[in-house]
């Protein structure tokens, strides 16, 4: 199989996991407060994973198509993204700013703007932007502590609960026979720092970790340089010869 079907259909898989967010429209606003159960506590946190304007998301693991890696800055207030993957053993990095789209595939050193090919890559990481509080509160009993309890991520103190991935509305992989373990932060206005699935989704193995920092910090994402016209020819010519070689990964036009 070509390399960009390898890759593709990992990241297929990751949004099948019920992993990948749809769309939303509203900006619900941090809530803070004393929590009286873990399922509340989970509620709040979730909300104020919705309503966060940017931030910086880890996340690794694995799946049946092999490891997973990828390394994300997203502004969910402009939509601008920028994100570094390793799926599957095959590299990407993408740069979204509005419909503008960038790409490289040689670790970030080189840029090019692909032909309307591919999609926007961020929905593989914005899983709080389908959070539904209502999902909370149908299976509010099914929300535990972890063990241990409390336990620091990053060097902040936070809360460990527990629940089946059914029980949390992050997608269409809520329905996977998965685990879903949290840690959220105790402090006035809580937040999820870790969050990891663990178990099935059909036939396929799941095992990823997501980690959030710099939240509503300045991420600066900015356009790359791009090649010139005689580089992007030069590429896309080998780009030809590599569909001869079945290794075909992007088209790139003229910048």
């Amino acid at each position: 199989m070509a390399k960009v079907g390898r890759f593709m259909i990992a990241l297929a898989l990751f949004a099948a996991l019920g992993l990948a967010a749809c769309d939303s429209n509203s900006s619900p606003t941090p809530t803070s407060g004393p929590t009286n159960s873990d399922a509340e506590l989970v509620k709040q946190a979730g909300v104020n994973m919705k309503a966060l304007k940017s931030y910086h998301v880890e996340v690794v693991g694995s799946m049946a198509n092999g490891s997973m890696k990828i390394s994300g800055d997203i502004d969910a207030g402009s939509g601008n993204s920028r994100l570094d993957m390793n799926v599957a053993g095959q590299d990407l990095q993408t740069i979204w700013l509005g419909n503008d789209h960038y790409a490289s595939t040689d670790g970030g050193k080189t840029f090019y703007k692909p032909s309307g090919i591919g999609p926007q890559t961020d929905y593989l990481v914005r899983i709080w932007d389908s959070f539904n509080p209502a999902s909370i509160d149908k299976n509010a009993s099914n929300f535990k502590d972890g063990v241990p309890s409390h336990e620091t991520v990053a060097g902040v103190d936070t809360k460990h609960i527990t629940a089946a991935s059914s029980d949390l509305s992050l997608g269409s992989a809520t329905s996977a026979n998965s685990t879903i373990d949290l840690w959220i932060t105790t402090n006035d206005i809580p937040y999820v720092l870790q969050l990891r699935v663990a178990g099935q989704s059909g036939s396929q193995g799941v095992n990823l970790t997501f980690n959030w920092s710099h939240l509503n910090e300045n991420l600066d994402i900015k356009a790359p340089s791009i090649l010139p016209l005689k580089a992007t020819l030069t590429l896309a010519l080998s780009l030809l010869l590599g569909c001869i070689m079945d290794i075909p990964l992007y088209n790139f036009d003229e910048p």
